[in-house]
């Protein structure tokens, strides 16, 4: 049988025996960014004390030698940091919409967007405006290139708006009127060119005899989100024009394909006209649609 030795009461506590739980409990934080516990110290604080107001501190980790060194928990953009005497809490002012209106804007030229009351933001969506299509000269077999589409910008503006908002809506481009290029559609833009703009897409081109190009597309020029429209398609010899390019709201005019004539308007917001063909005559390319901008708005 082995033999049970009983151990007798002590009466004397190393204190190197609660070192641990001192190295937690016994000191005290005062906002500095970090606090230096003496080795084997004992005291008779047993709770960590609140860092201050405002940001508050945590314990990022403790070193080797007993140093604490501390984070700091940050507000940010819609967060809210409060120091309480026992904790830390993040409010987040983001409240969901409730209701949404939008208003579209299409006129060429200058407009003026009004904020709707009880409106805290607004998304800006700006479409540039489509190219003309080139012409065709009396060659036979040749085709126009199609106009290219406009450019598209997204930006958001929070309750810091004005009540009133500048807007620019591009013109779209003529089509080529016999043996000439479509001109090019004009940028749209919200504010101004410097917050939110889509540049116009480039005109169609006709070359005399053969193919034309087809123009370049337009592209967000400033904002938070840029895209592109289409290029214009090339004309083609012996088939016919080529088709206009397309912008965020729709595709292009169709070319001229079954027989001579002049090429389709664009009916969609910053899309491409179409692109014309000859069999003997000279005919016209399709005119490039306006801009659009449009104004989607959220209220809480």
């Amino acid at each position: 049988m082995t033999d049970i030795t009983f151990v007798p009461n002590v009466t004397t506590i190393d204190a190197s025996w609660l070192q641990p739980v001192n190295d937690l409990l016994n000191d005290v934080f005062d906002g500095a960014t970090t606090k230096t516990q003496a080795a084997n110290a004992i005291s008779a604080v047993t709770t960590l004390t609140n860092v201050g107001t405002g940001d508050g501190d945590v314990i990022r980790n403790e070193t080797p030698t007993g140093t604490y060194n501390l984070k700091t928990i940050k507000a940010g953009t819609g967060i809210t940091v409060t120091n309480n005497t026992d904790d830390i809490t993040l409010t987040s002012s983001f409240v969901s919409p409730t209701q949404t209106t939008m208003q579209v804007i299409t006129t060429a030229g200058a407009q003026i967007w009004t904020k709707p009351a009880g409106c805290q933001y607004i998304k800006i969506e700006v479409i540039g405006a489509g190219g003309g299509a080139g012409g065709v000269a009396a060659s036979v077999g040749e085709g126009s290139g199609g106009g290219g589409g406009g450019g598209y910008a997204v930006e958001w503006l929070d309750a810091t708006l004005s009540v009133t908002e500048s807007v620019f809506i591009g013109s779209g481009g003529i089509g080529g009127i016999g043996a000439s290029n479509g001109a090019d559609g004009t940028a749209s833009n919200f504010v101004n060119a410097a917050f939110c703009q889509a540049t116009g897409g480039f005109g169609g081109k006709n070359l005399g005899s053969g193919n034309g190009a087809g123009g370049n597309k337009g592209v967000g020029a400033t904002g938070e989100l840029l895209g592109a429209g289409t290029p214009g398609s090339p004309g083609i010899q012996g088939t016919g024009g080529g088709h206009g390019g397309s912008s965020q709201i729709g595709g292009g005019a169709p070319g001229q394909i079954a027989s001579s004539g002049n090429g389709s308007d664009a009916t969609f917001a910053g899309c491409g006209g179409g692109g014309a063909r000859s069999n003997g005559g000279a005919f016209n390319g399709g005119a490039g649609a306006d801009g659009m901008v449009i104004v989607t708005e959220y209220y809480i």
